[in-house]
């Protein structure tokens, strides 16, 4: 089970079944806020300090946009004199454990993908963590040995954090979801999603099934159509799904089968650390039609 989920409101909702803890093995970690660090550092580096010297670090970034390869200079031990620090997003909070971190700087920040019902759009959004996740983040310290874990925010601003992050139910489209739903059950989809743990807004569910009904995939009484049980046995977003179908009714699926793995997976153009401008000089030597996902689609077909 996840270090950063609440196990007491699972247990409660499946009939205050019983908690088994099995205690991992961590170290202890030296957990100092904002207010402790700029006591202890009077916040300000002296000129000439030796923390100014760069071949003194090597600076690894770790997120998602990275290669693999890239990614694996991390796990790497820095040569003698040389300390290795690690500029990571949220991915090293749970995804990866680095046996020789021994200090954690957490910003208390990260972003996440929200859903705007309004615009029916989402967005990427810098917000703060929940404590759960504060307290795994110092824990990445802790692994293999004795850590520290300095927090950039007041002890003030952890106490006022949410003890849990918002459910991915609570804050993501619920196209997919509602159509899976139907393939299960037969009635309104609003009331069976209303039994969830965390129940999603009606206005959310509603946005949702007249989007399917939109696309083809419910007819009005909110049923499964045809399209839409095509479309709940593909993994991907129902636009992508019509598509795909579509495709093939009109005999172009390769490249639009292309196009669509494309839009569902990050961009096949790779970025390196500081390389931005070599990324962006190769998208424009594959331009095609001042379309991306054609442009995807030439870059791969000259692969």
């Amino acid at each position: 089970m996840s270090a950063t989920m609440n196990a007491k409101k699972l247990s409660e909702y499946f009939s205050n079944c019983p908690i088994i803890e099995v205690p991992g093995r961590t170290f202890p970690v030296q957990v100092s806020y904002l207010e402790d660090v700029i006591e202890q550092t009077g916040y300000q580096i002296e000129a000439g300090s030796r923390y100014l010297k760069e071949d003194r670090y090597l600076v690894i970034p770790v997120h998602s946009m990275l290669t693999n390869a890239v990614q694996e200079t991390a796990f790497r031990r820095p040569p003698p004199g040389v300390r290795k620090i690690i500029l990571a997003t949220n991915i090293a909070e749970t995804g990866i454990t680095i046996p020789d971190v021994t200090t954690v700087i957490d910003t208390g920040k990260s972003k996440e993908i929200r859903y705007d019902e309004k615009r029916q759009m989402t967005s990427l959004e810098e917000c703060f963590v929940a404590r759960a996740n504060a307290k795994q983040r110092s824990g990445r310290a802790g692994r293999v040995q004795p850590g520290v874990c300095y927090r950039l925010f007041t002890k003030l601003q952890y106490e006022a954090m949410d003890d849990y992050q918002l459910p991915e139910m609570c804050r993501l489209p619920l196209e997919d979801l509602c159509l899976r739903t139907k393939v299960r059950y037969h009635g309104k989809v609003d009331s069976f999603l209303k039994e969830a743990l965390d129940p999603p807004k009606s206005s959310a569910i509603a946005t949702a099934v007249t989007l399917l009904k939109e696309v083809g995939a419910f007819d009005e009484s909110e049923e499964l159509t045809p399209l839409g049980e095509h479309l709940a046995k593909l993994p991907i977003d129902v636009r992508l799904g019509k598509m795909l179908v579509y495709a093939t009714t009109f005999s172009c699926l390769d490249p639009v089968l292309t196009i669509a793995a494309a839009a569902g997976f990050k961009s096949i153009f790779v970025q390196s650390y500081g390389g931005q401008d070599s990324q962006d000089m190769a998208m424009r030597e594959f331009a095609l039609g001042d379309s991306d996902m054609l442009t995807t689609y030439n870059a791969y077909r000259e692969w």
